[in-house]
């Protein structure tokens, strides 16, 4: 190929939440409740979720300084269904301008995502009342979200590796915080496996796996044990297709949860067997639960003396001598748990 047959375009929706008025939102979302499957025919459910909407709508109060205030229009920034709510408003004009559209569309909230060759075809894609976009237009490199982009002279192929604004002060969690050793760990194999994902080629991930471990050791992380965790993470290897392979499966509930020791005392296994239980009780005659019966518990508590053993006796029993050392087991005897009547183990994910 002689010459770029794609551009790159970014687009900042400018301030998405407050600009949208209820005037323009409330029809398409009256629009797409109408035309949803499960609606079509139920004017009750119909009726119910916009009496919600207009209600979250025009009953938002605020308050700045020692003053309340009270927000007439504009989606209300805060609440839980806010970014719901500003999503629909785009994904229903959206859908029609991109119904006729040949290029490649994403967007994240309010931050677009494009390929296509004309920069007028991209200028003119959205338009939603009230909505401003300020697009940025290359052939060469754009960067969007954590995402460098970027084109090679004489190829159609768009390459892609992990990007950082200038301003990143990289303020990792310090090696000195009380938390768990898991959750130290799990920041190390985390990030690398990210910019594994966000890698085209191996040398990206490499060049920056290098430069994240370094910045590391640098505010205080022990050298060997960050080089261990990321040893264990690779551009082809088990680890990244794992993690590739393992998307959050729809329904899925996240219980998030605080390192509190009171949260040792208590089965997380029976409140949720009891949550099940009353949900179905409550549940129409005949009709499925709406999401999985699967939690994910996102924490971890500390490790307790006999989960250092274990992990010992494991690594001696594999024969990885010198990965044994005293910096890998470091024991912190105000967070140890030494209280027989605990469970050794809390789990991590629960099932129905």
């Amino acid at each position: 190929m002689t010459g770029r047959s794609v551009r790159l375009h970014t687009g900042d929706v400018a301030s998405m939440y407050t600009a949208i008025p209820w005037s323009s939102f409330h029809i398409a979302l009256a629009a797409m409740v109408h035309n949803f499957p499960a609606y079509r025919d139920n004017d009750e459910v119909e009726n119910w979720i916009m009496r919600a909407a207009h209600f979250l709508w025009h009953n938002t109060v605020f308050q700045l300084a020692d003053r309340l205030w009270h927000q007439k229009d504009g989606v209300p920034m805060g609440i839980h269904c806010g970014p719901v709510f500003a999503n629909l408003y785009l994904a229903f004009y959206e859908k029609h301008y991109l119904q006729s559209f040949d290029g490649l569309y994403r967007r994240y909230i309010d931050d677009i995502f494009v390929l296509h060759p004309d920069d007028d075809v991209v200028a003119n894609l959205i338009q939603a009342p009230k909505m401003e976009i300020t697009w940025a237009h290359s052939d060469v490199g754009l960067s969007f979200l954590d995402v460098w982009f970027h084109t090679h002279l004489g190829s159609s192929d768009v390459c892609f590796r992990p990007y950082q604004k200038a301003g990143n002060h990289h303020q990792y969690l310090p090696w000195n915080s009380s938390h768990p050793l898991s959750v130290k760990k799990g920041l190390v194999k985390g990030e690398l496996l990210r910019a594994a994902q966000i890698s085209y080629r191996e040398s990206y991930f490499l060049a920056w796996k290098k430069t994240f471990l370094s910045r590391l050791t640098t505010r205080g992380w022990p050298r060997k044990a960050v080089a261990k965790w990321g040893r264990q993470v690779y551009f082809n290897g088990p680890t990244r297709a794992k993690g590739l392979a393992r998307a959050r499966a729809e329904g899925d509930i996240i219980a998030v949860s605080a390192y509190n020791p009171l949260w040792e005392k208590v089965s997380s296994t029976e409140i949720w067997q009891e949550m099940l239980t009353t949900w179905r009780r409550h549940a129409p005659a005949g009709k499925s639960l709406p999401f999985s019966e699967h939690t994910l518990v996102a924490k971890k508590r500390t490790k307790s003396l006999w989960d250092v053993v274990r992990s010992v006796n494991r690594s001696l029993l594999r024969m990885e001598y010198e990965e044994t050392t005293l910096e890998d087991v470091q024991l912190d005897l105000s967070t140890m748990d030494l209280d027989d009547d605990l469970p050794i183990q809390a789990p991590m994910a629960l099932r129905g």
